[in-house]
């Protein structure tokens, strides 16, 4: 992968609780698991960054921010992505 995740913008960097963790994907705990998991799960940077501001989307969601959330949403560049992260905000 190319991007350098030490630059992207992650849930990590909102200070996300243990329940907002298990809220939005349980595991990974730490940045370090997360960036291995979304390294093996991502083969290009635009899913990396739909894959980052999907999970930045239900976040905010759950932190009832609606600006923030559409924020982040809206960096969504895949139709597929958003509808994922439409969907998982209902399951929450």
């Amino acid at each position: 992968m190319a991007i350098d995740f030490d630059k992207v913008e992650t849930v990590f960097e909102h200070n996300i609780t243990k329940e907002e963790i298990q809220s939005i994907f349980y595991f990974p705990t730490t940045k370090e698991e997360y960036i291995a998991s979304i390294n093996r799960i991502c083969s290009n940077d635009k899913e990396i960054n739909d894959f980052v501001n999907a999970d930045l989307y239900i976040l905010f969601r759950l932190r009832k921010n609606k600006q923030k959330a559409l924020e982040y949403f809206n960096k969504i560049s895949d139709s597929e992505a958003k509808w994922f992260s439409l969907a998982n905000h209902c399951l929450i």
